[in-house]
């Protein structure tokens, strides 16, 4: 499903953050403050990576400057995108 991400026991949440910008080819700024389609779909693969190892959607958007409710969409819309039948 995520191909090219090698996110093997990460524990700390800024190094998954740092690891999918790296794949991306942006930087955190960029992250935090586009719209940009493209660093959407960056943050949304951070917000699923980053719940499916047990992080609560408020403290994600502590993170990544969103409210919770934010979180909750763009981990729908990831999940929604990734789970089509092939």
């Amino acid at each position: 499903m995520l191909q090219g991400v090698y996110i093997k026991n990460m524990k700390n949440p800024k190094d998954i953050i740092k690891s999918v910008c790296k794949r991306y080819g942006i930087t955190l700024k960029e992250l935090h403050s586009n719209r940009i389609s493209y660093y959407i779909k960056a943050k949304r693969e951070i917000i699923f990576l980053l719940r499916t190892e047990g992080l609560p959607y408020s403290y994600i958007g502590k993170l990544l400057n969103l409210d919770h409710s934010s979180c909750i969409y763009h981990f729908k819309k990831f999940t929604k995108k990734n789970d089509t039948p092939k």
